[in-house]
């Protein structure tokens, strides 16, 4: 049987218990056909943490324990590969459960990390489990948020990361515009880029750059700032040329 490592600790990312009745997530409808009194049972297990960008919060392999309910910011979630290298398979946005895997499987099956500064709710799978035995309801929207989850992978898989490596960064800005949307585009290093769309890191750096220098997108410390439909026009005029 493979050894599994210890989990991953987030202590020094603390806040404390979470108000579970005044829970934005439970507003977005994970918990919304949950009763106030079962989650209220279950408060004392569930902690709240906010978390800096570029942190790891699980590791492929580590026991899974709990799942995360993520209350603000985005994260990203990879596989390790054998040779060493990383493939970043999925991005999460508030609203999204992170380790559902933790629903079927006793190891998570990719890692996670923060693009951006992050709010995450831990929620103990015993603690899920228990609600789930007195609050059917719970289990079905789970299934549906991962099955969400799942569609939207397939759709960057098979629409974003494919076709020219140009044309990809150049997708993959539209895709993050909406992704993001009503918030502002997160950033995403050249290297997650390239882990993302399965190019190199200095393909993605020279299309970047070629926008920044036509004035077409502007970077800062943790957002990309542009306009998706000048973008678009780029990649429509890249295909006549």
């Amino acid at each position: 049987m493979e050894k599994r490592t210890e989990t991953l600790c987030l202590a020094d990312f603390l806040v404390g218990d979470l108000d579970c009745r005044n829970c934005v997530v439970r507003q977005g409808k994970l918990f919304f056909s949950v009763s106030s009194e079962a989650i209220v049972h279950e408060a004392m297990d569930v902690h709240d943490y906010e978390v800096p960008a570029g942190q790891t919060v699980l590791r492929q392999g580590e026991e899974a324990d709990a799942i995360y309910t993520v209350r603000e910011g985005f994260l990203k979630r990879w596989l390790n590969l054998p040779d060493g290298g990383t493939r970043i398979v999925r991005l999460l946005r508030p609203g999204d459960v992170l380790g559902l895997d933790a629903m079927v499987q006793r190891q998570y099956a990719l890692s996670a990390g923060t693009l951006t500064e992050t709010k995450l709710c831990r929620l103990p799978i015993a603690a899920v489990n228990r609600l789930r035995e007195v609050e059917p309801n719970l289990a079905s929207a789970l299934e549906r948020r991962w099955h969400g989850q799942l569609a939207r992978t397939e759709h960057f898989l098979t629409t974003v990361a494919s076709g020219p490596s140009r044309e990809r960064v150049l997708k993959l800005l539209g895709y993050l515009a909406e992704f993001a949307r009503p918030r502002p585009c997160p950033r995403v290093s050249r290297l997650d880029m390239a882990s993302m769309l399965d190019i190199s890191s200095e393909t993605a750096a020279r299309v970047i750059a070629e926008l920044k220098d036509a004035g077409l997108l502007q970077e800062s410390h943790d957002e990309l700032r542009f306009d998706p439909a000048q973008i678009a026009s780029v990649m429509q005029s890249h295909h006549k040329a």
